[in-house]
């Protein structure tokens, strides 16, 4: 028993270590190695996991999810419950999907606000637009514009200039595009050089004079002894 002390201790404190505040969303499956940062899976897939524990209240799993889709203005929904399947100190799945109440099929399902063909199809079916969901709402999208600094540029007025004369002709804009070459009349073809003609080729070689004796063999030849072809004769 007391070896096992050390082993029971140890395991605890893996345990321990390797527990997050509960319940938290889970985004170990949404890492994409081709980035630096993991994706967002309520905009790549329009759901998202908790991981919980028995212990947890479920009114905090639902407040969580609730956070979570609210960020992009919409209603958490939860679809599965999968058990023993997450971390050790909290193993419960459970899985949402972020839905807008007001996007929903003629038969009561809700459509994924971030999936650009089913929107497409309801906006279709409904005649209606559908709310621009991929951008963070509430005050995530106000642009704040940073104060001027003292001293800037955007400070100091502009050059006091001489008002433009309202009786001058405005100057014509500029030609975009560039004015045609000139057309060929029959006196510059006449007085247009000729082409240079390349060199004729140097012409072939006159043929040698032929060997003593046949460049093949003429009729009836026949191997002398001793040849290669005796070995067909034996």
């Amino acid at each position: 028993m007391r070896a096992h002390r050390p082993l029971i201790l140890l395991i605890a404190a893996l345990g321990a270590g390797c527990a997050d505040p509960e319940p938290f969303v889970n985004v170990g499956g949404s890492i994409n190695p081709s980035y630096s940062k993991p994706l967002d899976p309520v905009i790549e897939y329009g759901r998202f996991n908790i991981c919980y524990s028995d212990a947890t209240p479920w009114a905090e799993v639902e407040a969580l999810a609730a956070e979570r889709c609210g960020t992009y203005g919409l209603t958490a929904r939860v679809t599965t419950v999968t058990r023993w399947q997450c971390r050790m100190a909290s193993p419960h799945i459970a899985d949402f999907f972020c839905y807008d109440p007001e996007m929903v099929t003629a038969a009561g399902s809700p459509v994924n606000p971030f999936d650009h063909n089913a929107v497409k199809a309801w906006e279709v079916q409904t005649g209606k637009k559908a709310k621009p969901h991929n951008t963070l709402s509430g005050n995530h999208l106000t642009v704040q514009t940073p104060a001027a600094v003292p001293g800037s540029p955007t400070d100091t007025p502009p050059p006091a200039t001489a008002p433009a004369d309202s009786t001058a002709t405005p100057a014509p804009p500029p030609s975009l595009t560039a004015a045609p070459p000139p057309a060929l009349t029959p006196a510059d073809i006449a007085t247009r050089p000729a082409i240079s003609q390349p060199e004729p080729l140097p012409a072939a070689p006159a043929p040698t004079a032929a060997s003593s004796g046949p460049a093949y063999p003429v009729d009836n030849f026949t191997l002398p002894q001793g040849s290669w072809g005796d070995a067909f004769k034996e």
